[in-house]
């Protein structure tokens, strides 16, 4: 028996910004900005969520820390097409 509410939380696409570690967190936002721009044009995108300034805990591996990193941001996106809520 399948998970329903497994797969309707399933990403359609993972996106990673990665900047210059050099780059200071206000960089980093302009660039997030364009990016949500373009994912809330999208008429594919049902919706999306994104987390800027550190790497969200599920896509840690064991030998990374949580730490802050100011040009680091990912946005997991969910297709229009795709079943669920």
């Amino acid at each position: 028996m399948r998970n329903s509410s497994s797969q309707q939380f399933a990403p359609e696409l993972v996106v990673e910004l990665r900047l210059k570690k050099a780059l200071r967190f206000a960089a980093t936002t302009e660039q997030v900005k364009k990016m949500e721009a373009t994912l809330k044009k999208d008429e594919d995108v049902r919706f999306f969520h994104r987390v800027h300034g550190r790497r969200p805990a599920a896509l840690l591996s064991l030998a990374q820390s949580g730490a802050a990193e100011p040009g680091y941001a990912v946005f997991i996106v969910m297709n229009a097409r795709h079943g669920g809520a």
